[in-house]
């Protein structure tokens, strides 16, 4: 599948209009596309109050499930 295949692009659009800010994204809303999506970790340099799973410098990774 082509990263410029129509259906890929609505999809990729549609995903980063529901995930908003994603500089300010809270841990419910982390949960909530987790969910929707099937998401297991979110990758941020943003603390949040979620499991994490790993951290190197400013980087962490938290786990959503």
């Amino acid at each position: 599948i082509g990263m410029y295949e129509r259906d890929v692009a609505m999809r990729t659009h549609d995903r980063l209009t529901e995930i908003g800010a994603f500089d300010r994204i809270s841990p419910e809303r982390a949960k909530a596309l987790a969910d929707r999506y099937g998401l297991e970790y979110l990758v941020t340099s943003q603390p949040l109050a979620l499991p994490l799973a790993y951290a190197e410098g400013s980087l962490r990774v938290y786990r959503l499930r």
